[in-house]
C-alpha cells in the first residue's frame, strides 16, 4: 500500500469561499476515497493553503503534485516553481504531473459530450462546427496550446469540424460565434476546469448575448458541460500512476462502509511489497439498501456480495474484497478465492454500561443480526430479549448509544479493524457462543482466468484456507436439516485441523463436536455426523 505517498491537486483558485474550491476540495476527497492509503490535499493560488504551503505538509516520502489546469501555461509554471522550492527545502523530490487539462480522459470527455448533444438536437456532423472555448491569456505563449490540442483531436473523434476560442485572447467566444457561416449547428464546448465562474456565470452569459447578436438564421447555438467528475477521476488516477511508473494497479471492489474500506486496505497492505497499488469501488449492495427484509427472507442468498462479484465478473473490477461470512455457501465456479490471514473469530458483547451478559438487567434487550446468535445468546440468559438489527457496526453503536437496546453482539475482528475494541465489555468463548463459520476471515475473489490469481496466491495464508474450509463444508452439511444453523470453529496446528462444531436445531437442542483430521473435507464431515445424539445433545436450555 503507497502509504508513503501524498498526492496534492494544485488550481488556480477563485478564494476560499469560492466555488470552485470547494469543488477541488470535493475532488481531494473522492480520490483519497478511491485511493487506498493515499493521502490527498489541496493547494491553491488563490485561497489557503497556498502552494508552497501544501507542497511543505506533504511530508511522505513521495509527492505527486497534480496541476488542475487547462493548459502547460502561466500557473503551471508558477506552480513548478513553487514545487522547486519545496525540494530544496526538504531535499525529497516531487513529481509534477502534466496539468490535468492535457489529460486523454479529459478530450475523450469533450468528445463523448458533443456527440450526445449532436443526437439530442438532431444536428449533422458534416454540418456543424464545434467551438473548444479556452481561458487564454496573453501574458504567457503556451496557454493556448493545449486548447488548440482539442480542437486538432476532436473532428477525427466527432466527424465534425473544430476551432478555438477564449475568454481572454484572439479569437474570443463572441467572434466564434458571430463569425461562423455556412454550419446549420454551433456546439460551444467549454475547456475549463474548477467549476469557478467563468464556467458558470461568464461563458454561458457571453453565449447567450453572441447568439442573440446572430439573430434568428436558422442556426443552432448549443452548449455542453465543462469536464466533469468522472473525467476528472479518471485523469487524477491516470497521473498518479505515471507519477508511481512500474507498480500495478488493481482495483477492489468492496461494500460502501467503513469496515469494508479497512478490510480493503488490509489486502493493499499485503500486497504492497509485491509492487501492487490497490484502487477502491466502493458500492452499494442489496442487503445495504433494504435493511428492512430479514435475511432470511431476502430474494437472493448473496444480498451483501452479489453485486460486487457481479462487477467482478462484467470485468468492472479486478478483484472483490469480502468478510466471508457474507458469502454464500455455494459458490461460482468461475471465480478464484484467496484468504487473508484471519482476524478474530470469537463474538463479544457491547453494552451500555460495559457489563457482562451475567450482568443486563432482567429482559434486557440486545441486538443481534443472525440467529446463530440469537438462539446461542438466549440460551445463555433464557430472559433477555433478543432483538434483530441490521446495519454497519458503526450504525449499531449509534443506536446502543440511542438506548434502543441495552446490547450488542458483534464480531470482535470488525470492532478490532475499526479501532473500536476498547468498547467490548465480554469476549464469548466458544463453548458458550460458537462462531459463524468463516467469520473474522477476509476473501479476495479474482476471476478464475484472471492474471491477478498469481498475485493473490503469494498472499494468501494457509492455515486460514484449511480452518475456513473446513469450517464452511461443516455448514453445507448442515444446511440440508431444515431450521437448523450452523456454527463452527476450527484451528489448523501443522497438517492437523481441528474443528469444534455446533448445530443449533428450530426446537433449542444444541449439538456439539469436536474432531481432527488432515483434510477440511473429511473432518467437517465427522463432525457433521451426530449419529450418536444421546452423548453430544447439550441439555435445552441449560447454560
Amino acid at each position: 500500500m503507497t502509504l508513503d505517498l501524498d498526492v496534492i491537486l494544485a488550481a488556480h483558485g477563485a478564494g476560499d469561499a469560492s466555488e470552485a474550491n470547494d469543488r477541488v476540495r470535493r475532488w481531494a476527497r473522492d480520490l483519497e476515497a478511491s485511493q487506498v492509503g493515499v493521502r490527498v490535499l489541496t493547494a491553491f493560488h488563490q485561497g489557503t493553503p497556498s502552494y508552497d504551503d501544501a507542497l511543505d505538509a506533504a511530508d511522505r516520502a513521495h509527492r505527486i503534485v497534480i496541476p488542475c489546469l487547462t493548459s502547460d501555461g502561466f500557473h503551471a509554471a508558477r506552480l513548478r516553481e513553487a514545487a522547486a522550492r519545496a525540494v530544496e527545502r526538504s531535499g525529497r523530490p516531487i513529481h509534477v504531473a502534466a496539468p490535468i487539462g492535457t489529460s486523454g480522459a479529459v478530450v475523450l470527455g469533450i468528445a463523448h459530450r458533443v456527440r450526445e448533444r449532436l443526437r439530442a438536437v438532431g444536428g449533422e456532423p458534416s454540418r456543424t462546427l464545434i467551438i473548444v472555448v479556452g481561458h487564454g491569456t496573453a501574458r504567457f505563449p503556451g496557454s493556448a496550446e493545449a486548447t488548440r490540442e482539442i480542437v486538432r483531436a476532436l473532428p477525427r473523434l466527432t466527424r465534425a469540424r473544430a476551432e478555438a476560442a477564449f475568454l481572454d485572447e484572439f479569437p474570443t467566444v463572441e467572434d466564434a460565434i458571430t463569425g461562423a457561416r455556412g454550419y446549420r449547428t454551433l456546439i460551444v464546448a467549454p475547456f475549463l476546469v474548477g467549476g469557478g465562474a467563468h464556467a458558470t456565470a461568464d461563458l454561458p452569459a457571453r453565449i447567450r448575448a453572441a447568439s442573440a447578436t446572430r439573430g434568428d438564421d436558422g442556426v443552432q447555438v448549443v452548449a455542453i458541460d465543462p469536464p466533469g467528475d468522472a473525467e476528472m477521476m479518471e485523469a487524477f488516477e491516470g497521473a498518479i500512476d505515471e507519477g508511481r511508473p512500474g507498480r500495478t494497479v488493481v482495483r477492489a471492489g468492496a461494500r460502501d462502509s467503513q469496515l469494508s474500506r479497512r478490510q480493503v486496505e488490509l489486502f493493499a497492505r499485503a500486497v504492497a511489497p509485491l509492487g501492487v497499488d490497490v484502487r477502491l469501488r466502493s458500492m452499494s449492495t442489496a442487503g445495504d439498501l433494504d435493511q428492512e427484509t430479514p435475511l432470511s427472507s431476502f430474494p437472493t442468498d448473496d444480498p451483501f456480495t452479489g453485486t460486487i462479484d457481479a462487477a467482478l465478473l462484467a470485468g468492472t473490477i479486478d478483484v472483490a474484497v469480502h468478510s466471508l461470512k457474507d458469502l454464500p455457501l455455494d459458490r461460482p465456479g468461475d471465480v478464484h478465492d484467496t484468504y487473508l490471514p484471519r482476524g478474530s473469530a470469537f463474538d463479544v458483547l457491547v453494552s451500555t454500561a460495559n457489563v457482562a451478559l451475567d450482568a443486563l438487567p432482567p429482559r434486557a434487550r440486545i441486538g443481534v443480526s443472525c440467529r446463530r446468535r440469537a438462539r446461542q445468546v438466549q440460551r445463555l440468559r433464557p430472559d433477555v430479549q433478543v432483538v434483530a438489527i441490521r446495519g454497519a457496526v458503526p450504525d449499531r453503536l449509534a443506536a446502543l448509544d440511542r438506548g434502543d437496546y441495552d446490547a450488542l453482539v458483534l464480531a470482535e475482528a470488525g470492532l478490532e479493524r475499526l479501532g473500536l475494541a476498547s468498547r467490548i465489555a465480554q469476549r464469548f468463548a466458544v463453548t458458550e457462543v460458537t462462531p459463524a463459520p468463516g467469520q473474522g476471515a477476509i476473501v479476495v475473489r479474482c476471476r478464475a482466468d484472471s492474471s491477478v490469481r498469481f498475485l493473490l496466491r503469494q498472499v494468501e495464508d494457509r492455515a486460514t484456507r484449511l480452518a475456513v474450509q473446513a469450517e464452511l463444508a461443516f455448514a453445507r452439511h448442515v444446511s440440508g436439516r431444515e431450521g437448523a444453523v450452523a456454527a463452527a470453529l476450527a484451528t489448523v496446528r501443522g497438517e492437523v485441523i481441528e474443528l469444534r462444531a455446533r448445530r443449533l436445531d428450530r426446537d433449542g437442542g444444541v449439538l456439539d463436536r469436536t474432531v481432527s483430521d488432515v483434510e477440511p473435507e473429511a473432518v467437517a464431515r465427522a463432525a457433521a455426523d451426530f449419529s450418536d445424539e444421546s452423548n453430544e445433545r447439550l441439555q435445552r436450555g441449560a447454560r
